[in-house]
């Protein structure tokens, strides 16, 4: 499943998931929230659960279509792939390498 993060308040909402994957979603979300209002005022976080199929991904977020301004891992596997529209609305993707597209794997190794 692809769990769709747009405010501080929707974090709450997830906190079943992974803690490695929710520590790396915090990070990503003090970046661009406006702590006054609690919402993303710049994009979104998109969370893909552990064993989700590459196709729902694709159909939440066409990663082929953007090329990623970065990508990390964390020391738990834990990749962050940011994705910025031609109107500077940033899209985060986190996923677990074990689920991670080629695409973004290759991203990685590149060194994006």
């Amino acid at each position: 499943m692809v769990y769709n993060i747009t405010s501080i308040q929707n974090m709450e909402n997830y906190c079943f998931i992974d803690e490695s994957i929710w520590k790396t979603v915090r990070r990503n979300a003090e970046t661009f929230s406006d702590e006054d209002a609690g919402t993303f005022e710049d994009g979104i976080i998109l969370v893909v659960g552990y064993g989700t199929p590459t196709k729902e991904l694709k159909q939440k977020f066409d990663y082929k279509r953007h090329i990623p301004e970065y990508v990390v891992e964390n020391e738990n596997h834990i990749i962050s792939a940011c994705y910025l529209a031609n109107n500077e609305f940033c899209t985060v993707l986190v996923v677990h390498r074990d689920d991670a597209p080629q695409e973004i794997l290759k991203a990685l190794k590149e060194g994006c």
